[in-house]
């Protein structure tokens, strides 16, 4: 009597619970859940997510002018103008490139004498170019669109009257395969800046 007795109630526990229905929010959880998995695999098997990073999508350009601090030689540099003259001439490794360069950098003179704490400061005017530094980065672009430096060459400008135009040739070495160059303005030295112990005339 106690056996079957307790056989039914072991019944009854099972149909009980087969009974029990299923809480709608716990399917819209999983439904949810579900959804997103697929989403976001989507993304990542077309490449949209996640995102690259900002060095990655960057030109060489714009990864340059980003590493250059905010000062006024970085921008009395970026006014030296720089331009791009015929196409390069590889002999080997070697790469021959001509660029043109244009001097219009605007700079205030340097304070001399006793600088009191409100002193103004001179306003900008033309000045002439001493020596201008002018970089090549030479890159191919990958499967991915980005640009990879395979070489580069720094070339210098001489004595240039503000407003006036010179072409420099850059040669540089150890260049590997490219498919395009970018020339950029590295530093300048003008007649508005002091003038260096070394570059002082000994008596």
């Amino acid at each position: 009597m106690d056996s079957a007795s307790g056989q039914a109630g072991v019944a009854s526990t099972r149909k009980t619970r087969r009974r029990l229905p299923l809480n709608p929010l716990a399917i819209g959880i999983l439904a949810l859940i579900a959804v997103l998995a697929l989403v976001v695999m989507g993304l990542v098997l077309t490449g949209i997510f996640p995102p690259a990073p900002a060095s990655a999508t960057q030109t060489i350009e714009q990864a340059w002018n980003a590493s250059r601090e905010e000062t006024p030689a970085a921008q009395r540099a970026n006014m030296l103008v720089v331009t791009k003259v015929g196409t390069p001439v590889r002999q080997g490794d070697v790469v021959t490139v001509t660029v043109g360069v244009k001097n219009n950098v605007l700079q205030s003179a340097a304070l001399t004498g006793t600088i009191t704490a409100n002193e103004p400061t001179p306003a900008p005017s033309q000045a002439k170019v001493y020596n201008g530094a002018v970089k090549v980065f030479f890159y191919k672009v990958n499967d991915k669109g980005q640009q990879e430096v395979t070489g580069s060459g720094v070339g210098n400008v001489t004595n240039l009257d503000y407003g006036q135009s010179k072409n420099l040739t850059i040669v540089a070495s150890g260049v590997g395969d490219f498919t395009d160059y970018v020339a950029l303005a590295d530093s300048v030295w003008t007649d508005k800046d002091p003038v260096k112990p070394a570059d002082t005339p000994t008596k």
